[in-house]
């Protein structure tokens, strides 16, 4: 955990976590009832239990906070994930045999089909044009030059909001 708390800040502060680092401890919290079990002994089986142990909860904290909301396949799939991924730094730092990192990875995510009560959560769609147009008659000229080079490009926000003078190559006289 004390990883976690250095690896998932926000940038530029010394204090201030990503909100990572709390879903990273509740994947932690899973594992309380594993504590006294030897690493070397941890089996896929008990990766199963734990997921198991999830889904009959029905809801699962986020960000630190209690939710009420029903648990979906991606939330749980993304718990394992993060327990899986500890155990990985695990294997990477020579504290966890190998073996039961692989062990871990051959447990499969659920799906649909393996558990057919949980909800899948609806697929995040893109914007309407006729919306992202008429804002820009609104945004400031930055806003709407990165806007127009997002839609150009498909960049993602975050390697936008990145992106330096630097880093570009004139292609022609005026284009980048």
């Amino acid at each position: 955990i004390l990883f976690a708390r250095e690896y998932y800040r926000k940038r530029g502060s010394k204090k201030e976590v990503t909100s990572e680092y709390n879903c990273v401890r509740q994947a932690l919290l899973e594992l309380k009832d594993w504590f006294d079990i030897r690493l070397e002994d941890l089996k896929p089986s008990d990766l199963i239990s734990i997921r198991s142990k999830i889904v009959a909860r029905k809801t699962v904290s986020q960000n630190g906070k209690p939710s009420n909301k029903p648990l979906a396949l991606s939330t749980i799939n993304a718990i394992v994930g993060r327990i899986r991924r500890m155990f990985k730094r695990g294997v990477e730092w020579n504290m966890v045999p190998p073996s039961v990192f692989q062990g871990l990875e051959c447990v499969s995510n659920l799906s649909w089909r393996t558990a057919p009560g949980l909800r899948e959560t609806e697929p995040i769609k893109p914007v309407e044009f006729e919306h992202i147009k008429a804002t820009m008659e609104h945004l400031p000229e930055k806003f709407k030059v990165m806007l127009e080079v997002h839609m150009a490009t498909g960049m993602r926000v975050t390697e936008l909001c990145n992106m330096r003078w630097s880093e570009l190559q004139p292609y022609q006289e005026g284009l980048y």
